[in-house]
């Protein structure tokens, strides 16, 4: 049976590189308002989740894929407050950005756990 190789990896790396494609992610889907997130929020966390299965199968401890996994969901949850709070300016100038947040990460949390499933 072939042994599996480890590599070494920096997990500043992989973050630095895995939130540069959220990010163009999130680019895209404001690009493309059509897309609502009842699409979009799967392929996120896919991304996400298959960045960490990846970084199983090539052995890096467990501490540093959570640390991954931390960072890219709350790389995301920020991407997704700057998106919500830029459209809800556009509609209330005067709106309390404080409480609108508040909502919009409930909102990210809800839309993010309802695909719980999702690989």
């Amino acid at each position: 049976m072939a042994k599996r190789k480890t590599l070494k990896m920096n997990s500043n790396d992989i973050i630095f590189g895995a939130k540069s494609i959220i990010s163009g992610m999130f680019r895209r889907h404001i690009e493309f308002p059509e897309m609502d997130d009842s699409y979009f929020m799967p392929m996120l966390k896919t991304c996400i989740n298959t960045t960490v299965e990846n970084l199983l199968e090539v052995g890096l401890p467990r501490s540093e894929i959570q640390a991954v996994h931390d960072a890219l969901y709350e790389h995301s949850r920020d991407e997704y407050v700057k998106w919500c709070l830029s459209n809800a300016r556009e509609y209330d100038p005067d709106l309390d950005e404080e409480d609108e947040v508040e909502d919009i990460i409930d909102s990210f949390v809800s839309l993010y756990e309802e695909n719980e499933d999702t690989r």
